[in-house]
């Protein structure tokens, strides 16, 4: 691919998904190089030193760093984001409880992992923001787990060479029986 002064490719997985100009580029690693700064300052405790605009908050909203934001400069423009993700974390634990009681009741040994222990090491759950749950199994209960689950309200979706998805009132659940593709 040629490379310019004006523009440049970009490909996601080795497959070409569009051209960047030079200034995309370097809007993309500025606001970037500010949302590390916000999540640093947030990490240490301390008052963000970047000024919050506009395009900060949309590309935290792009990110899943809106809550963030919100815990960060406390802005009523993010206020309503910031409760969402607070009651949306809230259903993932208690979802991830319920399952993984589910699992115990039928002895089946598995590990809660990813995202889904993660938000332990924050002090605001909102701010961790996940889209799933996901649980290993051993191959060998695989398909006990996800008839013990259908049989418990869970729906099943894809499945893909690593694991299956379960859906329970709107949420995911990735169930997996390898830990490596």
């Amino acid at each position: 691919d040629k490379k310019d002064s004006k523009s440049i490719r970009y490909s996601f997985d080795g497959i070409t998904t569009g051209t960047l100009c030079t200034s995309g580029l370097l809007y993309l690693l500025v606001m970037g190089l500010e949302l590390v700064s916000v999540i640093s300052s947030y990490l240490k405790h301390e008052k963000p030193s970047v000024c919050l605009t506009s395009a900060l908050i949309e590309d935290a909203k792009d990110q899943g760093l809106g809550a963030l934001l919100y815990a960060s400069y406390n802005d009523d423009r993010l206020k309503s984001i910031y409760f969402n993700s607070l009651i949306l974390q809230e259903r993932f634990i208690k979802l991830t409880k319920y399952t993984s009681n589910l699992l115990n009741k039928y002895q089946i040994k598995h590990l809660i992992i990813k995202g889904s222990v993660l938000y332990k090491l924050y002090d605001d759950i909102a701010i961790r923001s996940r889209g799933d749950i996901d649980i290993y199994v051993s191959p060998k209960d695989y398909e006990k787990t996800l008839e013990i689950m259908i049989k418990n309200g869970f729906i099943e979706g894809d499945t893909c060479n690593h694991h299956t998805i379960m859906y329970y009132n709107e949420l995911e659940v990735e169930i997996h029986f390898t830990l490596f593709e």
